[in-house]
Formats: C-alpha cells, structure tokens, sequence
C-alpha cells in the first residue's frame, strides 16, 4: 500500500497496482493500515487518527502509531503515552476502536518505552500480535485476541509472548495456527515458532548449535507456506526451514544476493517466492523478486 500525493494505491505481489482510491486524508498523513480492496484504511496526522471507509471518513482523537483493521469495522490502535513536556514516550496503550471509533478496551504496557509499534493481524481478522520495538532496549511481543461478547463486554485479552527474550515478530502461518518470533539483534541466536493461540513452543532453533551459521539470524522472515519457513543468515544468505524449525538449509539463489550490499528486510509472496528490501552502497534502495527452486 502506498498514500501518496493524497491518492492511495494498492499493489499486487509483483508490485503493479491493482486498486486506487482518494482517501479524503490531510496532505502529509501518514498511512497506517489499509485492507487491500482499500475499502478501508486508517492514517496519522498531527495526533489524530483518520478513519476512511467506503462512504464514511472521520476523524478520532488518537494519536495512534500503529494500527490493525479487523472484522467487523473493529480496530487495534497502539499510542505512546507522554509525560507532561517530555519528547519520549514512558509507555503505550493498545486500543480497541469500534466503526465509529468509540473506545470499547484500553490496555496499558507499561514497560514499551520510547517504543516503534507495528501490528500484525492475524488471517482470521479478530486477533493480532504487537510488536513494541525499542532499539537496543530489546522488544516486547503481545498477543492480542478480542473477548467474545457471551464472556462480558467486548474487550481484549493481552498476553506477553516470551517475556524477557526480546522477540521480533516474523508473521502468522497462512492458517493462522502458527506464529514466528525471530531473535533480536542484541542476542541474534534463536528462531521459536509458537502454536496459536495457546502459544505452546512447536520448535525452535538456535543458530549456536549450528557451525555454518556465523554471524547469526536476522530479525526478519516469515512463514513461506504452512510447512516451510524463512530465515535470514546474517552476512550469510537464504535459510530454508521446517514449520518446526528442525530442519535448516542454506539456499543457494540465481542470481547470488549482492555481498556488497545490504538485506534490510524480506517477505515471503508464497510457498516459492519472496521480496527483499536490499540498501546498496552509494544509497540506492531495491526490493527485488527472488523465485525458489526447490526439491
């Protein structure tokens, strides 16, 4: 997705554009979130939160960095909390929004400070992970799933995903039932793939125990399908695993990833294809398209 001079744009996986609109937003607001039909989308601007469905736009008095678009019209926001006069953030509130923007649960996380949030929602649409990123200060992982009616009143429920590992969030499997939490770069060690939603450990893998892994794994990857995941080996190249992470492989690529270069980020486009975002030197930035041969 993409908000650009106040047209907004939806792509396909090859990158050509499948869908536009105009979104009725503020010159300058920030996209946070769009569904890909781009009946609805959400955006940041100067403290607020702009809502856009189909016939409808407004305006909700949130100052929201992160948001996730679920069933229902129903909307996950994340929002630092500020101290009086201070420039950083000493927590950040998880929201849960109706359609019409009224708040219907509002959790804290006390220790997310001066914190980047990103949501990623499940494939069912009432759930998400959040991820707090806090530079050297390490992450906190949440899950978040919406409370159903019959148990009181519509909220959400809050766990912590390996507490005090500082996972990053690699994604969902394609049917929801798995989750990936890839390492951070101060210990850049260990891949854990956990159930959802009951979040017991499926596998794991430490890069430790492995001497063809010499500079660790990279904080990005993804679920290929719902066997296979992908890993990055610092420095390295392409890893290829196991749902459960039990079996590891290098993959070699045509053509080779440019060693003078480097990989900010990739994303899986199915069970054979993935994207990277690659920064070469000199400041030229490029997401190529990379196809898998595999047995």
């Amino acid at each position: 997705m993409r908000l650009e001079h106040g047209q907004l744009t939806a792509y396909d996986q090859d990158g050509d554009p499948t869908a536009t609109a105009d979104p009725d937003l503020p010159v300058g607001a920030r996209l946070l979130a769009a569904t890909a039909d781009l009946g609805r989308a959400a955006a940041a601007d100067a403290g607020q939160l702009w809502l856009r469905t189909a016939d409808d736009s407004r305006r909700i008095p949130l100052a929201a960095d992160a948001v996730g678009l679920l069933q229902g019209g129903m909307i996950i926001a994340t929002a630092p909390v500020f101290e009086r006069g201070a420039t950083w953030s000493t927590a950040h509130r998880i929201v849960l929004l109706d359609r019409g923007g009224a708040v219907l649960d509002d959790h804290l996380v006390p220790d997310a400070c001066g914190a980047v949030a990103a949501v990623t929602v499940h494939p069912g649409l009432t759930q998400a992970v959040i991820e707090f990123a806090m530079g050297q200060d390490g992450t906190i992982a949440q899950g978040v799933q919406l409370r159903p009616s019959g148990l009181g009143p519509l909220g959400l429920d809050v766990r912590e995903l390996l507490a005090g590992e500082d996972p990053v969030v690699g994604g969902f499997s394609p049917s929801g039932d798995a989750v990936l939490l890839l390492p951070h770069p101060n210990d850049p060690s260990t891949a854990t793939v956990l159930a959802w939603p009951d979040l017991h450990p499926l596998g794991r893998y430490d890069c430790a125990d492995d001497p063809s892994i010499e500079h660790g794994i990279g904080f990005t990857g993804g679920f290929l399908d719902e066997e296979h995941v992908i890993l990055y080996a610092v420095e390295q190249g392409i890893l290829i695993a196991s749902r459960e992470l039990s079996r590891v492989e290098h993959v070699v690529l045509e053509p080779p990833l440019d060693r003078h270069a480097d990989l900010e980020w990739l994303a899986p486009l199915g069970a054979d294809r993935f994207v990277t975002g690659v920064w070469a030197h000199g400041g030229e930035r490029r997401a190529p398209i990379w196809q898998l041969h595999r047995d």
